[in-house]
């Protein structure tokens, strides 16, 4: 009779573990309906595992997506930035070589009118130097013929 309890019991319950210790077995029985809330709880819970791995994926494809666009614009920008810079520097170039010319060519006009005052004063120095000695001539024969009147 005691079997056939043990028997209807084993319908309801499982054994799920025996332990044995140094002096004593111990035997834990768990109800099939717990057993099976057990089981259902493992399927949601390795669902819901299958559906974090899937939204894990997509929100690394999502990251790798948006790197790569990162990476896209600040391809264009630094383009766009060197564009800017080789602009800037033929810009440079050209402002740079319009300077030089414009130095030289104020140089040379400068250099001109040097020539020009320089050849004024040779010419203006050797008009005074005759005047003087056309003065000096003149003071001379005037001396003399005041000194021959006497």
């Amino acid at each position: 009779m005691q079997q056939q309890q043990e028997t209807s019991n084993n319908m309801h319950t499982a054994t799920t573990s025996t332990t044995t210790t140094s002096s004593s077995v111990v035997n834990i029985t768990i109800p099939l309906s717990e057993i099976e809330q057990y089981k259902q709880r493992i399927k949601d819970l390795e669902n819901d595992n299958i559906k974090l791995k899937s939204k894990i994926e997509k929100l690394q494809n999502a990251n790798t997506n948006l790197q790569l666009q990162v990476e896209e614009e600040e391809e264009l920008i630094t383009n766009k930035l060197m564009k800017k810079l080789n602009r800037l520097k033929k810009e440079k170039e050209t402002l740079v070589k319009q300077v030089e010319e414009e130095e030289e060519l104020l140089t040379n006009t400068l250099q001109k009118k040097l020539e020009k005052v320089q050849q004024e004063k040779i010419f203006i120095e050797s008009k005074l130097k005759q005047d003087k000695e056309y003065i000096v001539t003149q003071l001379r024969k005037q001396l003399e013929s005041v000194l021959s009147e006497k």
